[in-house]
């Protein structure tokens, strides 16, 4: 069985989401060959079974953390996988361990609502509050890490492309305010 969804949520998962975006999925119908996953948006995915990985199969109904695998625009398909998932929420804490306050880091912005956007450094999110100047989505930005929280896998930056770092550096963003994430977008532990 195939996991398609409508035209309308189709173009909304191409705004919202990209290859290698984590996700949240409930699991709502199962087969031979894998699991139909609900996801934001109204959209449906697959998770096939070799992408379960290690550890007990999904139930019907069980909320799983998933990494969007393959977006087949021409068929409208999008495949997930729990086992990738895994694998960046270790290359996460990974990468937060060597992090410490004033690291200075490149990342890419994902999104921007003019004062703030989300960018991405490596596996982590950080919601960004941006210079004068805004970068455009894609671009890339310098940014120096004001705390580090280990625990909940989150950190806070500020630009430092821009003549207003010092009154950035005042705000504490984390990557993990689940209220002002883009639509679709996980970032927790397992």
């Amino acid at each position: 069985m195939e996991a398609k969804s409508t035209l309308s949520s189709w173009r909304s998962a191409l705004q919202a989401f990209e290859w290698g975006t984590d996700v949240v999925g409930v699991v709502t119908s199962i087969d031979d060959t894998g699991f139909d996953v609900a996801l934001d948006l109204g959209l449906t995915a697959r998770l096939p079974r070799q992408e379960v990985g290690d550890g007990s199969l999904p139930g019907r109904g069980d909320r799983l953390g998933l990494r969007i695998i393959a977006l087949e625009e021409t068929q409208r398909r999008i495949s997930v996988s729990r086992r990738r998932w895994r694998e960046a929420v270790r290359k996460r804490r990974s990468q937060i361990a060597r992090l410490d306050a004033g690291a200075v880091c490149e990342g890419r912005v994902l999104t921007n609502s003019g004062a703030s956007g989300w960018v991405k450094l490596g596996e982590l999110l950080c919601c960004v509050p941006f210079a004068e100047q805004v970068p455009a989505i894609g671009s890339k930005v310098n940014l120096k890490v004001v705390a580090v929280d280990r625990k909940r896998l989150e950190i806070s930056a500020v630009q430092l492309d821009g003549p207003n770092q010092e009154a950035q550096a005042s705000h504490n963003y984390y990557s993990e305010s689940a209220r002002d994430l883009p639509p679709g977008w996980w970032h927790g532990g397992e």
